[in-house]
């Protein structure tokens, strides 16, 4: 098939990075053709703007030196002050008892002028070079704030012009056989759940935060990141210092007394909510339906020649072990001519020989050992495919910023437009590019056009819960949270109505307040007796909070929309009633 890519991991590098790249600043280029702005003309204010922005710097650090030289100056001058009041003291002193008072006096008059000559200096040389400064680094800066103002003018129609789903287009034009969707629509979800049995997220201690879809000729894939709250034994600890004496006789028949101080250590275990994020890739495909199996990360790619050798001759002794043991039980487990694969791919709990061999041919083999072994992550993700589901989980995903938005790539200066606009977009089609890479080093997944599905004209929703949950995460300011709340929330969502293109929904925040408790816990002291030391401790309560939103797909620019009751992700508007 003319649009599959066989040597996948492998013509990344080859091929695919460069013409990214390439593809990125052509288009780049073509948005500056079309928003006609004065390209030298904004370089020069652009210059202007930094070198303004250089001076101010320069001042501010000049009146931070004048004013810690202030302070300085005002200490020095207490101290002589200071000097000169003891010296008084010590003069009266010295009188009254008959001593010398030459030192002394020679202090009073030393200290006196230490801190009037520092009273002058600091009233009229560093004051008022403050005074002065503090209007000069003003007037700096509201130059350099009119000159970036100017560059964002200079700018705007550039601005203007920059579209959120270009890394959507950019991804196709490269690589033809992925597709990216504009949001993870009601049809893309439909066909997953009803066609491969992917269901909504029901979990309550779990929320969608990030999601986008695609599809690889028809097969579709999702990629989610979901916050979840779990819970930990979080260890308290409390103290009691107690006190006791004792008594001995000495070597002279006295009796003597002895004090004794102990701090005595005590601890509680209790429950407590934690929070953590999780990204996973979901891409679904009629290949191997009744296929399951689990692979985990082997970490090939940070192994030398030598580690591998050896690891590969354990591994044969493993797998050799295993099919013997398979043969005794009657299962059908057999190990693969290609010792080194089963070995840093594992798969050991496959449940079908025959589809196994299927899905990994010759050439599969190799393009998954060559991804496991070379950069630039390796093997570093779990995969498990449950029949027609594969579920990646890749460690390198878990920090990768896929939440594109245009509003990232509007600075000042049209050079620095470009690079965040092409740097961000080759960081994200080299973490998308690869995130697929364990099911598109599976030809047969690339080659497997997935049959026609008949869709629904009618939907009770016009927006997926993942996209909702998605949008009640990006309200700021704490709205959606109990007032009691001392945590974060994990935000569920429901469908209440649909309106034409608008859906309704409710939202309810799971998050805990708290209750300080202290439990006293016996402890043996070296008195001999049983103490009852206090250890303070935390009990999270569940609360809950409810809110209603509208949400609508976008048919304007995103500049109006303001105000901290809306959010837009993925052209999507969420408005809180």
């Amino acid at each position: 098939m003319a649009d599959s890519i066989f040597d996948y991991a492998g013509d990344y590098y080859g091929k695919y990075k460069n013409l990214f790249y390439e593809n990125a600043s052509k288009l780049f280029s073509e948005w500056v053709k079309e928003s006609k702005i004065d390209v030298s003309k904004n370089l020069e204010t652009a210059k202007q703007y930094r070198s303004a922005q250089k001076i101010c710097e320069n001042t501010a650090k000049d009146l931070k030196r004048q004013k810690s030289l202030k302070t300085f100056s005002i200490v020095m001058c207490a101290l002589g002050f200071v000097m000169s009041l003891f010296s008084v003291f010590a003069l009266v002193i010295g009188i009254d008892e008959g001593t010398s008072v030459v030192v002394p006096s020679v202090l009073i008059s030393v200290g006196v002028v230490i801190g009037i000559s520092l009273i002058v200096v600091i009233a009229k040389v560093i004051s008022p070079k403050i005074k002065n400064g503090t209007i000069k680094h003003q007037k700096q800066v509201e130059k350099a704030n009119a000159l970036l103002s100017t560059c964002m003018q200079q700018l705007a129609p550039l601005h203007n012009v920059m579209d959120d789903g270009a890394t959507a287009m950019l991804v196709q034009q490269t690589t033809p056989i992925i597709q990216l969707d504009e949001n993870f629509n009601v049809e893309r979800f439909e066909l997953l759940k009803n066609k491969y049995g992917f269901n909504e997220n029901l979990k309550e201690n779990e929320s969608t935060i990030g999601v986008f879809s695609g599809e690889i000729l028809g097969n579709p894939f999702v990629e989610e990141r979901r916050l979840a709250q779990t819970w930990t034994n979080h260890t308290y600890t409390g103290t009691l210092t107690i006190h006791w004496t004792t008594y001995y006789t000495d070597s002279n028949g006295k009796r003597q007394t002895q004090h004794h101080t102990q701090t005595l250590f005590a601890s509680v275990e209790k429950p407590k909510p934690v929070y953590g994020t999780f990204t996973r890739l979901i891409f679904a495909s009629e290949v191997a339906p009744n296929l399951s199996f689990t692979h985990l990360p082997s970490h090939a790619e940070r192994l030398d020649e030598k580690e591998l050798e050896k690891l590969v001759e354990k591994g044969e002794k493993k797998f050799s072990k295993l099919e013997k043991e398979a043969l005794e039980k009657g299962n059908d487990f057999t190990t693969m001519g290609n010792v080194e694969f089963e070995t840093l791919f594992g798969a050991t709990d496959r449940n079908n020989e025959v589809e196994f061999r299927l899905l990994f041919t010759p050439l599969a083999q190799k393009n998954m050992l060559h991804l496991m072994k070379n950069k630039p992550f390796g093997d570093d993700f779990k995969m498990k495919k449950k029949r027609t589901l594969n579920y990646i989980t890749s460690e390198h995903a878990q920090n990768w910023d896929f939440d594109v938005t245009s509003d990232m790539f509007k600075k000042y200066d049209v050079n620095l437009c470009k690079q965040a606009f092409v740097s961000y977009n080759a960081t994200y089609f080299e973490n998308l590019y690869f995130e697929l890479a364990p099911v598109m080093s599976i030809p047969l997944y690339q080659q497997h056009k997935s049959q026609e599905y008949i869709y629904k004209h009618d939907y009770p929703r016009n927006f997926t819960s993942y996209e909702a949950e998605v949008l009640a995460n990006a309200i700021s300011g704490g709205q959606l949270l109990d007032e009691r709340s001392k945590t974060r929330a994990i935000l569920k969502t429901s469908i209440v109505s649909k309106d034409g293109g608008k859906d309704c929904i409710a939202i309810m925040a799971h998050s805990f307040r708290t209750e300080n408790h202290v439990d006293f816990v016996p402890v043996f002291g070296g008195d001999g007796r049983l103490h009852s030391v206090p250890v303070p401790w935390v009990e999270y309560i569940a609360v809950m909070k409810h809110s209603i939103a509208d949400i609508t797909q976008m048919d304007e620019t995103k500049n109006n929309y303001s105000g901290n009751t809306d959010a837009v992700k993925h052209r999507l508007h969420i408005k809180l009633k």
